[in-house]
């Protein structure tokens, strides 16, 4: 196994202040810790299914309080695992004592080429401003064959939201503009799967609904798309 060795860029801002009311909002209420679940399970298949390492480093863009990375930690051979959040407020509230935390900017994320053999980012993508420094900074950090996975919302849900302005999303991709993005940072596609029935509870035979949906071709009226891409 080669060694690992992770530098962090001398720019990095530790003195980031945010407001403690998303974190708040993110423990607090019922159908975003609904929503978070189901991100964190369905980042989990993929990286049982997508990822070939047998000890892996793993870095969490946008990982808040590491809720999602401490899912992978558990199920997985991880070697060593970063989360990174622009939100010192978040990285102060982690769950996990086995996963390094940094402040960092996902648009010129603060380590070295091929550090990573995963890059995951939940509900980030939305946020930004530019998402094509996004996949290139996410493709000079994997190894070769490394792969990157991804959470975002249906578009079309998205726009519909009255309250979309208040929550941050600054772009409403869709799968076409996607695989533009991809196209330019010359990552290479593996998968993009939707999910999520109900953004706001659990329903009774969930699992066999969304099988019905994508067996009818009907998948992309759920509201949240999962992506896999591969360097």
């Amino acid at each position: 196994m080669k060694k690992i060795l992770l530098k962090t860029n001398k720019n990095v801002d530790f003195d980031i202040n945010r407001d403690e009311e998303y974190l708040d909002f993110r423990k607090r209420k019922f159908s975003y810790k609904h929503r978070l679940k189901k991100r964190a399970e369905e980042i989990v298949w993929a990286f049982k299914k997508y990822s070939k390492a047998d000890s892996q480093v793993i870095l969490d863009i946008g990982c808040c309080d590491d809720y999602i990375l401490d899912r992978i930690v558990k199920g997985f051979d991880i070697k060593l695992s970063v989360g990174m959040d622009i939100n010192i407020d978040g990285l102060r509230n982690g769950i996990s004592s086995n996963i390094k935390l940094i402040s960092g900017d996902a648009e010129k994320i603060p380590f070295k080429d091929n550090s990573f053999d995963v890059v995951t980012a939940s509900a980030l993508i939305e946020h930004l401003d530019d998402i094509g420094k996004l996949f290139n900074e996410i493709k000079r950090s994997l190894n070769s064959g490394g792969i990157a996975i991804f959470t975002i919302p249906n578009p079309v849900y998205d726009r519909l939201y009255f309250f979309k302005d208040k929550i941050g999303h600054k772009n409403q991709l869709e799968d076409s503009d996607i695989l533009n993005l991809l196209s330019k940072s010359s990552l290479k596609l593996e998968e993009i799967k939707y999910f999520l029935v109900c953004p706001y509870f659990e329903i009774p035979f969930e699992k066999k609904l969304i099988k019905f949906f994508r067996k009818i071709c009907l998948q992309k009226i759920m509201f949240n798309r999962l992506i896999v891409v591969r360097k």
